[in-house]
């Protein structure tokens, strides 16, 4: 004989607990969700003291062209929250390892660099790196119109420095690897503007600036005169494109796209090429002008 109301309570504990289950493993997805669309909505943009991109102290605060242009992507990617967090490029590197969600303005590309991030296109461009030295030493460098990197670093009896954990051109950053053991000739300082007072005040015989931070800090030191910059022999190519980089993981891969989005369409507008090309001189500027329409603005990667 079968005890129906036996059989009823048991189907109703059945019930009663694989609804809870799938009630719970709802409450579970959603919350998941949640957290996802929130991290997926916030991006965390790096700044560093790195005028004239970024500009943190004085009259010019925030008004540096990486600054600015920063502004220009947080207006354009409005559906995000966004959040400056200061650091060096060092830490910068350890969080993106780490896979912490942020973003950065400027990189160039290198194959290690390449593991860990997602390239925008290209964002910015960079002029040329050249060899900064006091123009009454130009004759003891040659006087000629360039000069070998790899020679400076070989002559131990001049004294470079260069900025700490700081990218150049690849060709230059390979070079450079070599010599950074060797403290005669090579030791790093965090800040251009330490570098270029220890070059006024002789402590050092040369740097590496690129033209753009060379002439910003020679108004800003008052030594047009004092100060020339010499083209690097060892250059591949003039001009160096910079991308926007945020950390190699599906949220990275979100704002990259949506970024590349602006950026497509952004490049070619006279609001855009005014912002990235901020304290360019006008040498400058003219020289970069057709590298700029006929080669940046159709860079898709």
């Amino acid at each position: 004989m079968i005890h129906l109301n036996a059989c009823t309570d048991d189907t109703m504990k059945i019930w009663k607990v694989l609804i809870q289950s799938i009630c719970l493993g709802l409450l579970i997805a959603l919350a998941h969700y949640a957290q996802s669309a929130t991290i997926e909505k916030k991006i965390s943009w790096v700044v560093l003291d790195a005028p004239p991109g970024f500009i943190l102290e004085g009259a010019d605060k925030g008004k540096g062209f990486i600054d600015l242009l920063m502004k220009f992507y947080q207006e354009k990617l409005e559906n995000y929250e966004h959040k400056l967090i200061r650091m060096n490029y060092t830490r910068f590197f350890v969080e993106v390892k780490r896979g912490s969600n942020i973003c950065g303005i400027g990189a160039s590309k290198s194959p290690q660099r390449e593991e860990v991030l997602h390239y925008s296109a290209g964002a910015i461009i960079f002029p040329p790196d050249a060899i900064v030295v006091r123009t009454s030493d130009l004759k003891d460098f040659g006087a000629g119109k360039t000069l070998s990197l790899k020679k400076l670093l070989d002559n131990s009896s001049l004294r470079g420095e260069f900025v700490l954990d700081r990218a150049y051109r690849p060709e230059l950053d390979l070079m450079l690897s070599d010599y950074k053991r060797n403290k005669k000739v090579f030791v790093t300082t965090r800040t251009i503007s330490q570098l270029f007072e220890k070059l006024l005040l002789k402590r050092i015989d040369y740097t590496i600036l690129d033209l753009r931070e060379a002439s910003y800090f020679k108004n800003k030191f008052d030594s047009k005169d004092e100060i020339s910059t010499v083209a690097i022999e060892e250059i591949i190519a003039d001009y160096q494109i910079g991308h926007v980089v945020c950390t190699k993981n599906d949220w990275g891969k979100k704002v990259i796209s949506d970024l590349n989005v602006v950026l497509l369409k952004e490049r070619p507008t006279k609001e855009y090429r005014e912002l990235a090309g901020k304290y360019l001189n006008q040498k400058t500027r003219q020289a970069m002008q057709e590298f700029y329409d006929e080669v940046f603005v159709k860079t898709e990667k």
